[in-house]
Order: structure tokens, then C-alpha cells, then sequence
């Protein structure tokens, strides 16, 4: 008879939510070698990280005595061996499991004798008993032999103490960390009760190996840039072979959801003790990545600990962070949704829920909004391999008019919980797709990239409400003939995996950009812009509405408040003010900028008051590097744009934000020139190509 401890399923004995990182899947096992009288082993399965008796690493199997203490992992659950009745001897059992070794002790037995005779011996109460007879010479010179012994030794072991002080401790410190760090979830990396802790970012686990204790020991982190040396956490004292763990949840800051590639970091571990060997803090650095904020790891798994699709999956959790139905840009958009619709009913019954439903898959087709299809690309950090694909919030599917099946998935989840409805996110592999459940338990499962799919044409066909309802019907028939995850959105959010702060938006710009896309318009839209003069600007030049066939996008246009330049932009991308405030304090001149949600990319206008070409470039190089910013321009060429000759260069500009790549233009006007950039961020540049060559050659240029 045996019994496996471990994580997979066939094991018997499984750890509890939150203390499984140090168990493997199949980390030991307890079996009985002998019955009677009974005996039981303990045996080691390979297991990552090792399996303690008594605070002592094994090797192999070794057999087991009432009271002893087990530890799978160092830091992992920990348990107490006991029979019941326990021997009352001990038994020699010939069998060839091994034992561990445990010290000889003989100790005296007297021999009682029985009552009655005790009761002969004793001496009678009116006598006094005789006091002994006094040493004779030779006992009374030994007796003071012996006693200058014992004086020297004694002195000898208090110089000894007062020369060597009492037995000190040795502290040895493994840190477990993780590679990789997902902006997206910053909030439950720093919170012990999300997900019953299983979101740790680090564990160190302090070890005395040494003969005296360690007292009073200090344990601190440090995140250059990002978080200073912590409030240090203490413990007392550590006694010799003791083990004791720390776990880390580190409180990141909001900022760290602008980093949008992937960017390394450290984490520095600090652990300082009283009566240590060596009395220098002991320092340990384990160098990590923060993905981008869209980027999203599927596990973090070590590959020798990867045995099924759920391993793959580990992280699933986190995706409920992506959920977000407090963001304003989404309760707008389930807010146009009833509008369109002449108002919807609450959802505690399955009529209303798909009404609701139908309300909003009609709405994203009036909206021309479309499915794009990519998949996860497979990534190495470490002992992990994982597929990571760049997901972005349902805000940014709002404002691009575009998702991902996981973002579309994921924007429903969010429509759902503001229309008072529950969501579960559906995953298999390669797709994603949403179930919605009304108040009475009735749901309704929706193919959410029948905007833009359908099974006979591909990306490009459309399927209406009815077909997408019966296809994922019928992908929900085939669940249990294929792996797959139903994601409880709720409950993952009631456990503390929230969504990250956000940026605000102009809603009454967003607002009108939906309308604009409900109802087919796609004249430009006129921004003006003043630049301060206290003459009103200009009527701009008229500029013909681009062919869909150019882009395929809606696209707006700003006219310069003297009304020298005109330029165009997709309707999806917003007016970056906050930027254009910063950058003017380096470039007065600067006059406008524009770029998708995701910043990556983007069109700059910017008026120079200078003599020559050259001066601008020089101007305009000084103030990107007071900025923090490069710029490395090719050679130019002498073109016709607008009707007017000018010069267009190839340009790469590298910051703090990322490398940028594109093509910035240079043109003569009234009072000297103006300088238009159009770049993208690299990697990537390349898929924004068109785009930039089509804003670049509509410039229009006033008198």
C-alpha cells in the first residue's frame, strides 16, 4: 500500500491553494514496508525542490518513526508522522529500507526491590541513621585532586567562552522568483489575499545551518527604479537545521503599466541577523522582465513541470484583469448600445439577456467593428516557456474598432457585468469565446468573431446574431472531446485580480466617433487648431475624403490655425494634448500630435521660425535631446508633396518610451518651415507603413 503526494490528479494527497509552488506533480510517496508490528518509509520522487525529515534534506527512501516531521519543499506543507497505538518497544525489523541514524543512548536502570522488602530495610524512625565514616588519608588527597581538576577545567571553559563567545548560527538563503512580470496584473503581484496568494513574485527561504541560533533576522527588497528597500520583515530566532520562509508581494507603482516592450529589471534581497558566522548583510540579486502592459504570458511554469494544457494555461486567472466594467469608455459603449436599441431590460431573466445580447452584437456590426486573427508566440525566460500574445483592453477594441477573439471575448465579459448579467470566458486552443448567464442561471454562449467570420468564408464573411449563438452552441457541445477552460470572471475578480488604473478619454469625442461609425459617415471630421494669434484662423483647404480602398479606415483632418499646413489622421486616434503641453516648453513650435490608443503610432506638426534647413534640423534636434531623445536621420529626398517641393527624410528616434521608426518632412512656408513626422514603434514599424504613406502624401499646404 502506498500514497502519492503531488499536484496531479492521480496523486492522493494534494496541497492547498497557495502552497503548491514547492510541491512537483509527483513529489513523494509514504508506503508501509511492515505490518506487524508496523513500519513506514518515505521516499523522495525527484522532486524539484526536495523533501526534509526532521528539517533534513533525504535522498531516496528512508523509513519513519512515530513523531517525526515531513516538509515537502523547503517552505512547503509540512506534516507530523504518527500511528496509532504507538509501540511500546522498539522492534528490529531485517528489511532493506534504509533508516536514518539515530544516536545510542545507554542509561542506568536500578533495580526496585518489592514492597516488602523495602519495607525490612528501612531504618527505624526513634534512630537516627549513622553519618558515614570519615575519608581516610588517601580518599581525602584524591577528593582535593579531583576538586583543582575541576577548577582548572572550569576556568579553562570560561576562557574559552569569554575567547570564542557562544556557537553561532550560518545563514543560507535560496530565492525562487519569477521571470517574468505582467503590468496588467501589477495589482495582484502586490495583494497576499488575491488568489489565496498564489501570485507571489518571490519566496526566499533562510536556512540554519549552523551549531548557535540566528537572532533578530531582517529581510528586505529593493526594485531599482521602481520600488525602494523595503520595511524590513523580521523573525526572532531561527534555530539550528530551522527553516523559515518569506514571501514577497512586491506594491508596484502605476507607472510600471507604461512600459510597453519588454524591459529588464532586478530584484535585490537583503537578510541581516544577530549572531550570523558572517556579520555582513547577505545581499542575493535575481534579474527579471516586465512584459508589456498587452503582453500576456499563459503560464509560468517551469517546462519540466508542464505535462498538460492546463499547465500551459496557469495563468488564465490573470486574464480576468482585463475585464473592465467600471472603465468609462465601456459603460459609453453599452450606454450607445441601449441607445440604438430604444433602451434594454435588466437581465435577471434569459429574455432579457438576449435581447440585451442581440442588442449589442447588432451594434458592433452597425459600427463596421472587425475581427483580426493572431496567435501567441512561443517565448523562453528561464526554465519557462510560454506563449505570450499582446492582448489589449476592451477600451482599445472600443477605440480601434477591432479585436483579437480574446479581446472580443474579452470586451463581452465586460458589457455583460454592466448590464447586471454574469460572464465566463471560454478558452481552447488557438480560440476564445464568451458565454453570458441572466439572473436565472439560463445563458447564452456567442461566437463574438462572427462580426467578421464566418465557417465558409473565413475572415471577411459575417455571421448575423442567430448563427453566431448556434456556432458556439455547437463549440459548446464539443467541450468535453477537447481540453479547454471555462474562466469564472467573478469570482477571479473576487479574489482580488483586478484591472490596472487607466488613462482618461475625451467620451464626448469617443461619442461622437461612434455615431460617425453607426451611421457610414466618413467626411472628415474639422479640428482647428489656434495657435495663439489673435487673428480666428483660416477656412481650411478642402481635402477629399479618402477611398476606403487607401486604408480602409475613417480618417479626420486638423488645418493649422494660420492655415499654412492641412493634415490627416484616422478617426480612432486621439489629439495627445498632455504630450503637446510637455514637448512645447523644448519646441514652442511644436503644433500638434495624434496617435492610436496604443501609442505606437503617431503624427507629429511642429512651425519653425528659422532661416535655413539646417537650422531647423539643429532646433529640432536640441530639444529631443532635452527630452531624453535621439534622433538619426538618412539621407533626404527632394519631392513633390501638396503641390510643393520638399524635403523627406528617413528617420529613427530612440527614448525612454522605445525606438520609433518613419519618415519626417521638411517644407518652406510663410515665415519659414514646417516639419511633419509620421513613425511607428519597432519592432513593428513596418505593419504602419501604408498608413504613414497615406497621411504623408495627403498634406495639403495653404497660401
Amino acid at each position: 500500500m502506498e500514497v502519492l503526494f503531488g499536484r496531479e490528479d492521480v496523486c492522493n494527497v494534494h496541497p492547498a491553494p497557495g502552497r503548491d509552488e514547492m510541491v512537483s506533480r509527483r513529489h513523494a510517496r509514504l508506503a508501509i514496508f511492515n505490518r506487524d508490528p508496523l513500519g513506514l518509509s518515505f521516499c523522495d520522487l525527484g522532486s524539484r525542490n526536495g523533501t526534509f525529515v526532521n528539517h533534513q534534506r533525504i535522498e531516496g527512501e528512508v523509513r519513519l518513526n512515530p513523531g517525526d516531521r515531513v516538509q515537502l519543499g523547503a517552505g512547503g506543507p509540512e506534516f507530523e508522522v504518527d500511528v496509532f497505538p504507538r509501540p511500546d518497544k522498539e522492534v528490529t525489523i531485517t528489511q532493506d529500507v534504509p533508516t536514518r541514524v539515530q544516536p545510542q543512548v545507554t542509561m542506568p536502570v536500578m533495580q526496585v526491590p518489592p514492597p516488602g522488602q523495602m519495607m525490612q530495610q528501612r531504618m527505624p524512625p526513634q534512630m537516627p541513621p549513622r553519618p558515614p565514616a570519615p575519608p581516610s588519608g588517601s580518599a581525602r588527597t584524591l577528593v582535593l585532586v579531583l576538586g583543582i581538576i575541576l577548577a582548572v577545567l572550569g576556568v579553562g571553559l570560561l576562557g574559552g567562552w569569554f575567547a570564542f563567545g557562544s556557537p553561532k548560527g550560518n545563514l543560507s538563503m535560496k530565492v525562487y522568483w519569477q521571470p517574468n512580470i505582467m503590468p496588467v496584473a501589477y495589482k495582484t503581484y502586490g495583494n497576499p489575499a488575491a488568489a489565496e496568494g498564489k501570485y507571489w513574485f518571490a519566496k526566499s527561504v533562510i536556512q540554519n545551518t549552523g551549531r548557535g541560533s540566528l537572532k533578530n533576522v531582517r529581510i528586505s527588497y529593493q526594485i531599482a527604479d521602481y520600488i525602494n528597500w523595503t520595511t524590513p520583515d523580521e523573525v526572532a530566532e531561527i534555530l539550528p537545521g530551522e527553516t523559515v520562509v518569506f514571501v514577497y508581494y512586491p506594491k508596484f507603482p502605476s507607472k510600471v503599466t507604461d512600459i510597453r516592450t519588454v524591459t529588464p529589471a532586478t530584484l535585490e534581497v537583503k537578510v541581516e541577523s544577530d549572531n550570523n558566522v558572517d556579520s555582513k548583510p547577505h545581499i542575493e540579486k535575481r534579474d527579471f522582465q516586465f512584459r508589456g502592459v498587452t503582453e500576456f504570458a499563459y503560464t509560468s511554469m517551469p517546462d519540466n513541470e508542464i505535462v498538460s494544457y492546463y499547465d500551459q494555461q496557469d495563468n488564465d486567472p490573470l486574464l480576468a484583469s482585463f475585464v473592465t466594467d467600471e472603465d468609462p469608455v465601456v459603460k459609453m459603449f453599452y450606454s450607445k448600445v441601449s441607445e440604438a436599441a430604444n433602451g434594454i431590460d435588466i437581465q435577471a431573466q434569459g429574455k432579457g439577456m438576449i435581447e440585451m445580447c442581440a442588442a449589442v452584437y447588432n451594434y458592433m456590426l452597425s459600427l463596421g467593428m472587425t475581427y483580426s486573427g493572431a496567435k501567441g508566440v512561443p517565448d523562453v525566460s528561464g526554465d519557462v516557456k510560454t506563449l505570450v500574445q499582446s492582448i489589449r483592453m476592451p477600451r482599445e477594441v472600443i477605440i480601434g474598432n477591432s479585436g483579437l477573439c480574446i479581446e472580443l471575448a474579452l470586451l463581452w465579459c465586460s458589457i455583460a457585468q454592466i448590464a447586471g448579467a454574469k460572464a465566463r470566458l471560454v478558452l481552447i486552443p488557438g480560440h476564445a469565446y464568451a458565454v453570458i448567464i441572466a439572473g436565472d442561471g439560463s445563458y447564452i454562449p456567442i461566437e463574438c468573431t462572427g462580426i467578421n467570420w464566418d465557417p465558409k468564408h473565413g475572415v471577411g464573411g459575417r455571421m448575423d446574431f442567430v448563427e453566431a449563438v448556434k456556432f458556439a452552441q455547437q463549440e459548446m457541445q464539443e467541450l468535453p472531446n477537447k481540453p479547454h477552460v471555462i474562466l469564472n470572471v467573478e469570482y477571479y475578480q473576487s479574489l482580488g485580480i483586478r484591472p490596472p488604473e487607466l488613462d482618461k478619454v475625451d467620451l464626448d469625442e469617443l461619442g461622437r466617433q461612434l455615431d460617425d461609425r453607426r451611421h457610414g459617415v466618413r467626411r472628415p471630421v474639422q479640428m482647428a487648431y489656434n495657435n495663439g494669434g489673435g487673428t480666428p484662423p483660416r477656412p481650411p483647404n478642402p481635402v477629399a475624403p479618402p477611398r476606403p480602398a487607401d486604408t480602409g479606415m475613417q480618417m479626420r483632418s486638423w488645418t493649422a490655425g494660420n492655415g499654412a499646413l492641412t493634415v490627416v489622421y484616422p478617426v480612432d486616434w486621439q489629439v495627445n494634448n498632455e504630450a503637446m503641453a510637455a514637448v512645447r516648453r523644448y519646441l514652442p513650435g511644436y503644433a500638434f500630435a495624434a496617435s492610436d490608443l496604443s501609442r505606437k503610432c503617431s503624427i507629429d506638426v511642429a512651425f519653425f521660425t528659422a532661416p535655413n534647413l539646417q537650422t531647423v534640423l539643429n532646433q529640432y534636434s536640441n530639444a529631443l535631446r532635452q527630452l531624453g531623445a535621439a534622433a538619426n536621420l538618412g539621407s533626404p529626398q527632394q519631392m513633390a508633396i501638396g503641390g510643393r517641393q520638399v524635403a523627406l527624410f528617413p528617420i529613427t528616434v530612440s527614448g525612454q518610451g522605445g525606438t520609433f521608426a518613419g519618415r519626417l518632412m521638411v517644407a518652406p512656408v510663410r515665415g519659414g518651415y514646417v516639419m511633419v513626422a509620421t513613425t511607428a514603434q519597432q519592432p513593428g514599424a513596418a505593419q504602419w507603413q501604408q498608413l504613414m504613406d497615406f497621411m504623408m502624401s495627403r498634406i495639403q499646404f495653404g497660401a
